[in-house]
């Protein structure tokens, strides 16, 4: 997470949500940036104070006034939690394993690549491998292809991988 906040130009006006919190640690991450952050997750069993089921387009939209995402959900959820988050939010930045996008069945490749190609959409490899072995990727969305140009700083453009 620290290699993402450290790649982004967060501003004092930004509000994040983290809708998968799990153990509150993209929370805790943002902290020493400033930058007023909300976690919620479904399960009780989470660290968060606040259930939300955000794979409920409602619960999605009640949460609008946060502009920016950054989340990384369950796997198995991210063909429909993804889109979903990226609908009028400035900035979404999903933790995502590797073949998510490398290996992406048509629709998903199709959907990636119109993100890709109007230049809304860049992939930061992240450095060290997931607790399966799995390399994951920060996968950060933009509203518009100037937000994500004036979003990622220049050691972020540096980095970032072709899609």
């Amino acid at each position: 997470m620290e290699q993402l906040a450290t790649h982004i130009t967060w501003h004092p006006a930004d509000r994040v949500w983290d809708p998968y919190a799990g153990t509150g640690a993209i929370e805790a991450a943002l902290h020493p940036h400033k930058v007023y952050t909300h976690s919620s997750d479904i399960s009780p069993a989470m660290a968060t104070s606040t259930p939300v089921d955000a794979l409920q387009p409602s619960n999605v939209r009640r949460m609008a006034s946060y502009n920016v995402v950054v989340t990384s959900p369950s796997f198995r959820v991210l063909d429909i939690a993804l889109p979903l988050l990226t609908v009028e939010r400035e900035l979404t930045c999903a933790h995502v394993p590797l073949h998510y996008v490398f290996d992406a069945h048509p629709a998903r490749r199709s959907w990636l690549w119109r993100l890709a190609t109007a230049q809304r959409m860049s992939i930061l490899l992240c450095k060290q491998k997931g607790p399966l072995g799995r390399r994951n990727v920060w996968l950060i969305i933009a509203d518009t292809a100037t937000t994500l140009q004036r979003r990622l700083k220049p050691q972020a453009t540096a980095c970032a991988m072709a899609f």
